[in-house]
């Protein structure tokens, strides 16, 4: 019984994953549109599933752990990045759990730019800037999704 549900668990994380590069976002979470008031709801506030230090907050979820990054002022008062209110998402970074492979996703990969991590070997970045969707890749393994600001977000950057 056990290895039906864990083999449940992977076909769902997978099957939710395909379409990843074509969501904007994540389970409604956008960068520069959602909120940390959103986020808390959609992802739970209890002891056992956040952790907070300022604008940082990780999510601990039954099948991914989530860091989420918040803006911490806009453009006039000159404290952040982007022309945005304070607690807007700017940025998440999703590590799946566990883990799938990297092919399993059949992405469009002609919309991302490869970049292998220089520092560490095996390790690859799949960037789609177009989206402000990426992947870290391990030797074939995902290690985590990023979603940031997409090519239309640029005009709220701060100058």
């Amino acid at each position: 019984m056990k290895s039906i549900v864990a083999a449940l668990l992977v076909w769902s994380s997978i099957n939710s994953l395909t379409n990843l590069s074509t969501q904007k976002g994540w389970r409604g979470i956008v960068p520069l549109q959602s909120t940390r008031e959103e986020v808390d709801r959609l992802l739970g506030t209890d002891a056992n599933r956040r952790e907070c230090v300022e604008f940082l907050c990780s999510y601990h979820l039954r099948d991914a752990n989530v860091q989420v990054k918040y803006a911490v002022g806009d453009c006039k008062k000159h404290r952040g990045g982007w022309d945005v209110p304070p607690d807007t998402v700017i940025e998440l970074e999703v590590t799946p759990k566990p883990n799938p492979q990297f092919s399993d996703l059949n992405l469009d990969l002609t919309r991302f730019k490869k970049t292998p991590m220089g520092h560490l070997e095996g390790v690859i970045y799949y960037v789609c800037e177009e989206e402000g969707f990426s992947v870290v890749v391990a030797n074939g393994v995902v290690q985590s999704f990023r979603y940031e600001p997409t090519v239309e977000d640029r005009h709220l950057r701060c100058p």
